[in-house]
């Protein structure tokens, strides 16, 4: 999308060179046509371009061009009229690239790899040096975290031991050797039994936070407890969501959009309401952005009470506050329809 942002930059600067000098004198008709013509040739030829690289399997370049030809004319025909296989194409290497970033953020090297492989099997010009240095990186360290917990465990160094393996989980959290490896940790079974019943008990109090601050522990303890560790495994997914929402409203915050950075939590918080991290960012976005989420919360409120023009009338308020909020337009979409509805 930079390339396409880029695009539309120099096209608006070919405007006003167009223009600038003579912005006081009428324009004409004759310059009208001669700048629509331009657009239009510069949409055939991307499409064009796109085409021959889909042929070639380039779908990197291939997306590229068609984003860039979608910025300038996404009414015109040539866009219109493209095949719904072709732009088919396009979507599954955009998600799948999205997906690739998104298993690398949250240390999911399993699927980061797999969808690597996925898209050099679809796209001749998809670059994997990257991603793979970054997936390689992370299981060497983790081995070699790993290969020192063994040696710990053969010494009878417990707290060695604990140590490797906490460094390994932070570095590889769903590595399929950590199962292995860490129960050396409950060689007696009385310990381990005390690890699952504390698993248990703070499962059933829903307090995935403190498991997953304790994750090196319940990861050993139920390695040879399946429905146990298909819970642990459900609790993990779920608290990283947690943290990857978390580290997004950081790096807003950092930019100083309060709004975007309350959103982002707010998602969050509504799949996860109990975590008290989300609930500790969510009170102080709040604060920042104060006139933006009152006027999300009043619109879901209204929203709640079947008043949908309020509630629309609210959302479009949410958005002028905030022109980026997924939240507000996800409102306005779906309350426009209602009210739409015979």
């Amino acid at each position: 999308m930079r390339v396409a942002d880029e695009y539309a930059a120099n096209q608006s600067d070919k405007n006003k060179e167009s223009f600038g000098d003579i912005s006081k004198l009428p324009k004409t008709i004759g310059q009208l046509d001669a700048l629509a013509n331009e657009a239009i040739r510069d949409v055939r030829e991307g499409v064009e371009a796109f085409s021959f690289l889909l042929e070639k399997n380039e779908m990197k370049s291939a997306s590229e061009r068609l984003s860039e030809a979608f910025v300038v004319g996404e009414y015109l025909p040539e866009i219109r009229l493209l095949p719904r296989a072709k732009k088919r194409q396009v979507i599954e290497f955009t998600q799948k690239s999205n997906q690739l970033l998104s298993s690398l953020e949250v240390k999911d090297y399993e699927r980061a790899a797999a969808l690597v492989r996925e898209l050099e099997s679809i796209s001749r010009d998809f670059d994997s040096a990257k991603p793979m240095a970054a997936i390689e990186t992370a299981r060497t360290v983790s081995a070699l975290h790993l290969a020192k917990a063994r040696a710990a465990a053969s010494s009878g160094d417990r707290t060695t031991l604990e140590n490797e393996l906490r460094s390994a989980t932070e570095i590889w959290p769903r590595n399929p050797a950590l199962a292995e490896v860490s129960g050396a940790i409950f060689s007696q079974t009385d310990v381990q039994q005390q690890a699952l019943n504390d698993f248990d008990r703070l499962y059933a109090q829903k307090n995935y936070r403190q498991i997953y601050e304790d994750k090196v522990r319940f990861i050993a303890a139920t390695a040879l407890h399946p429905a146990k560790q298909e819970k642990l495994k459900q609790v993990l997914e779920q608290v990283q969501l947690a943290e990857a929402a978390l580290l997004r409203a950081a790096e807003l915050a950092k930019r100083g959009d309060s709004a975007g950075a309350w959103e982002s939590v707010e998602r969050g918080f509504s799949d996860y309401p109990d975590d008290p991290k989300l609930n500790q960012a969510r009170a102080e976005f709040t604060t920042k952005a104060a006139e933006f989420v009152r006027s999300i919360r009043t619109a879901q409120e209204m929203e709640r009470k079947q008043q949908w023009g309020s509630s629309l009338a609210w959302y479009l308020q949410a958005q002028e506050d905030y022109a980026s909020s997924e939240i507000a337009q996800e409102g306005i979409l779906r309350l426009s329809s209602k009210i739409m509805e015979p």
